[in-house]
């Protein structure tokens, strides 16, 4: 069986109750074979008792997540309660609030965001899965008009240990292509450089790593517009097994059909 859901490992959560609500305000359910971790339906389906849990600091980390999410679905009734929820010590609770308030409070949704940037640049965090949400603060702020966490996602494309983590930078460039300053383009060509001699060594793990990453990068290239890098990406044919020289091809056909549009 596959355990997958709501962005956490399969763990164990529990709380201390709320008055009428039992002790478990969370748990597994399982659906088309996969365990997914989900809010007690006394939560989720009353926004009032979501509301009071998404700042109840008795409440683990995961279950205020949640909580604040089920808040999500009619942010402007709970301005209050996400505003609160963007000073919580788990930087997933106060990514939930900051992404909900984006369109009724962006000063606060913004600042949040740095704030998040700021503390996971500073010091690395004690599970790598925090990286996650420099992820969405960055992206946020691209999406506000602000490219101050570009540098927080070439720095993990960069240094990132895992795969998912490198997948995860390049699926965030593209946000930066309306800031020409940044350069984005410039941060594919150079990682698939640099990638692409990987897949002449010897080490089969490595090589299917390359394989997935080249082809995620050929993807933000795409959506990157990147019209004036099709002359370098012409240069890569020779250089790539078949399977990433048609994704390859077809990618620059694409580029181009964008550029005549354009």
């Amino acid at each position: 069986m596959k355990y997958t859901g709501c962005l956490f490992t399969a763990l164990v959560l529990s709380i201390t109750a709320l008055p009428g609500y039992g002790h478990d305000l969370s748990g597994f359910v399982e659906r088309n074979g996969r365990l997914y971790i989900a809010l007690d339906p006394a939560i989720s389906e009353d926004v009032h008792a979501a509301a009071s849990v998404a700042t109840n600091m008795s409440a683990s980390p995961h279950v205020r997540a949640m909580a604040i999410q089920v808040l999500t679905n009619n942010p402007s009734a709970h301005i209050d309660v996400l505003r609160m929820a963007t000073r919580d010590p788990s930087l997933l609770c106060r990514m939930n609030a900051a992404e909900a308030l984006t369109g009724y409070d962006p000063t606060i949704a913004a600042e949040t965001a740095r704030e998040v940037l700021r503390q996971l640049m500073s010091s690395p965090p004690a599970r790598s899965s925090e990286y996650y949400n420099g992820y969405r603060a960055a992206i946020l702020l691209a999406q506000t008009g602000d490219p101050s966490g570009f540098n927080f996602i070439t720095d993990r494309l960069t240094h990132a240990k895992y795969l998912s983590e490198k997948v995860s930078s390049l699926d965030a460039l593209p946000e930066f292509r309306l800031f020409p300053e940044v350069a984005a383009s410039q941060v594919v060509l150079q990682f698939i450089e640099n990638t692409i001699p990987v897949l002449a060594q010897g080490d089969p793990a490595s090589r299917q790593e390359a394989n997935i990453l080249l082809s995620r990068s050929f993807l933000a290239l795409f959506r990157l517009h990147a019209v004036d890098a099709i002359p370098q990406m012409r240069t890569w044919g020779t250089r790539l097994p078949d399977n990433l020289q048609k994704e390859l091809d077809y990618i620059i056909r694409r580029i181009e059909a964008n550029g005549d549009l354009d």
